[in-house]
Formats: C-alpha cells, sequence, structure tokens
C-alpha cells in the first residue's frame, strides 16, 4: 500500500503537491487566526481565481498601504482605499482652491478666533455673543463652527438646516446659500458626518478667504483638542482670543498652550486674553490670571448667571440681549475693542464731521480772499 501511494504521488505533477501543501498550510493558518491578508497574492493565485494577475497585484499594495496607514491611523487614506466613491473628494477640495485664487485681492473682513487650552470654558457661548455683539454694531457677521467633530452652534442659536462646512468645500458656490438673519448673525454649521471633520480640517485656510470676500467679522469657534488645525486658524487669524475660566487648571493650560504658539513659531501680537465668570465670590481674578501669563493683560467678562445656560440652552440667544444681560453688555463692549474695524455708525460720523471741516475752511478762504 505504501508502495502504491509513493508511486502515486510520483506520478503527481510538482506543481499539484505544492498547490496541496500551500492549501493545507493555509487552513492551518486560519484555524490559529491569522489574517488573510498576510497571503501572498501573487504566488497564491488560487485566493481569488476569478481576479487576473495585475488585479492581484493592485490588492496586495492596497492591503500593505492599508497596513501601515491603520499604523498611522489615517483614516482619510483608509476610506480613499477602501471606497472607489471617496476617490473626488481631492477634487472636491481642489474645486475651492481653484474658486479663491480670484478672491484673494478682494478679502475685506477680519477674522476673530476663540480658543481655550481646555474644555468646558465657554468657548461656544462666547463666540455664538460675539456674533451677536457684531451685528448689533452694525457688521455683516458670520460664525464659523470649526469644532467639526462636535460643534453646536447651530443649537444654541436655535438655527435649523443650515448650510455646513462640508457644503461649501464641496460646492464653494453655495456660500451665497448661506442664510442672512435680520437680528441673528450667519451660521456655517459643523460637518454632519465627523469623519469629514479631516478633509474640512486641510481646507480652513481656504474656507477662511472665502469668507473674508463675503463678510465683514468672521467669528470662529474651536474645539478643546488642539491640532494642526488650530495653528492653521492662528496664523489666519486677526485676532486670537484666549478664553479662561475659573479653574486653576485653565490658566495651566492656556500657558501650555501658548508654550506650544512659541515653539511653533507663531507670532502671538494678535493674541487677546479674557477671563470667564467673574464675580465678587469667584476663585480668580484678571490680575491673577496676568501673574500666572507672565505679565499679560487679561480682560475680565462678568458671570451672567444662570439665565445665559438656560436661554442658550433653550435657543434664545435674543432675550438674553434684549434683557440687557451684565454678560452680553461687557461682551459688547469687549467686542469694540478687539475687533479692528470701525463702526459703521462711526464712519459715517466721521464723514460728516471731515465733510463740514472742509466746508468751513472753504468760507473761511472765502473771507480772506473778500478781505
Amino acid at each position: 500500500m505504501l508502495s502504491e501511494e509513493s508511486e502515486g504521488d510520483k506520478s503527481k505533477p510538482h506543481n499539484e503537491i505544492n498547490q496541496s501543501q500551500e492549501e493545507k498550510l493555509r487552513a492551518v493558518n486560519c484555524s490559529l487566526g491569522e489574517k488573510k491578508d498576510e497571503l501572498d497574492l501573487e504566488e497564491s493565485p488560487n485566493v481569488f481565481p476569478q481576479f487576473s494577475l495585475e488585479k492581484r497585484q493592485e490588492a496586495k499594495k492596497d492591503i500593505s498601504l492599508l497596513r501601515e496607514q491603520m499604523k498611522l491611523g489615517d483614516s482619510e487614506v483608509l476610506r480613499n482605499t477602501c471606497n472607489k466613491k471617496s476617490e473626488p473628494m481631492a477634487d472636491k477640495g481642489d474645486r475651492l482652491k481653484k474658486a479663491l485664487v480670484l478672491l484673494k485681492e478682494e478679502q475685506k473682513g477680519c477674522v476673530l478666533s476663540v480658543f481655550s487650552g481646555s474644555g468646558g470654558s465657554g468657548k461656544s457661548t462666547i463666540s455664538a455673543m460675539l456674533g451677536l455683539a457684531a451685528v448689533d454694531l452694525g457688521f455683516k457677521t458670520v460664525i464659523l463652527d470649526a469644532d467639526f467633530q462636535f460643534g453646536d452652534m447651530a443649537f444654541l442659536l436655535g438655527l435649523n438646516d443650515q448650510t455646513t462646512v462640508q457644503d461649501i468645500i464641496e460646492n464653494p458656490e453655495r456660500i451665497h446659500e448661506v442664510m442672512n438673519h435680520d437680528a441673528l448673525p450667519s451660521l456655517i454649521a459643523s460637518p454632519k458626518n465627523l469623519e469629514y471633520s479631516e478633509v474640512a480640517s486641510k481646507q480652513v485656510s481656504e474656507l477662511l478667504v472665502l469668507l473674508r470676500s463675503q463678510y465683514e467679522v468672521i467669528v470662529v469657534n474651536t474645539g478643546a483638542f488642539w491640532c494642526d488645525l488650530h495653528a492653521q486658524l492662528l496664523e489666519n487669524s486677526d485676532k486670537s482670543l484666549f478664553l479662561i475660566d475659573q479653574r486653576p487648571s485653565s490658566v495651566r493650560s492656556c500657558s501650555h498652550a501658548l508654550s506650544l504658539c512659541t515653539r511653533c513659531g507663531i507670532a502671538t501680537q494678535n493674541f487677546v486674553f479674557a477671563l470667564n465668570r467673574c464675580s465678587r465670590q469667584a476663585l480668580l481674578t484678571s490680575i491673577d490670571v496676568s501673574c500666572a501669563l507672565k505679565g499679560v493683560h487679561v480682560h475680565e467678562l462678568k458671570d451672567g448667571g444662570k439665565e445665559v445656560g438656560e436661554l442658550l440652552a433653550a435657543g434664545l440667544p435674543r432675550e438674553l440681549t434684549r434683557g440687557r444681560n451684565v454678560f452680553y453688555e461687557g461682551l459688547k463692549e469687549f467686542a469694540q475693542e478687539i475687533i479692528p474695524l470701525k463702526k459703521k455708525s462711526e464712519t459715517s460720523n466721521t464723514s460728516a464731521s471731515d465733510r463740514s471741516k472742509t466746508f468751513r475752511l472753504i468760507r473761511r478762504k472765502r473771507r480772506a480772499a473778500c478781505l
């Protein structure tokens, strides 16, 4: 029997014996739980017999690329490799860049970004109320919710079905579809899909150029997690507001953020600092924070009480401004100081005064000529 089996094995071709051995090894590896993508797709054509050799080689490259990107955590490359429908995403981003070539000379707006070293300091509240203050001062204002993962600016302002960052990046023409409200600032909401945040963060510089050509004041709300997006916003902002609350950990985190900006070579002359929720019973004062931050000037924002959180949670920010809340009144004065533009009322008054001065000079010259 052994001689017959050995003769039968000798009669088989050498390739068939190797294939049978490879299949046995493959079955053993799968039973042990090893990855299927570790198979050599070029040397084992029986894995995908319906594909040609070229397709198997492409699949091998994709698997190796996926393995590398999974280690790096690059979800965008994972989507582009696994899903063929997401490949035109780069073209949509290029479309925004091409649309901005002609708009760079038409920039007229100023960008005011709100940062903090830690979460819970009130960035979203301050951003929403700064937008309202800019509208009350007579500026054409838009709020960009750059907290691309968990932004809730539309909820705080009580606005629904707003144009998102994803809509404008994919179709820059939709900038004209952003709703203009009489009593509220315009809003560009965060993306609906959380995984789009990485794509949006790469296009934020181009997005700000587009907004500068359409609005006078752009208020940018940021997230608590610091990344490359914050560096881009710091470099493209006319004023960068660092917000600190009454927790000592907030002061420490702001100090860490400033040291990071110094190491990255980001200019700090446009930085503005504000201490939120100030009251007589508060733990910290502006002097305490100024000493902790090496002598910088810190502005105090008064505590508006529970009314601020209740009205914003209900989506009624205008009720807060109509009630002449102490918090909003102080923030409005602060907005006049940090917005590097003149109010329309001030420009009209100055133009009228200039006209009267020129008229007086003409009259004096005529009188001198008569004498």
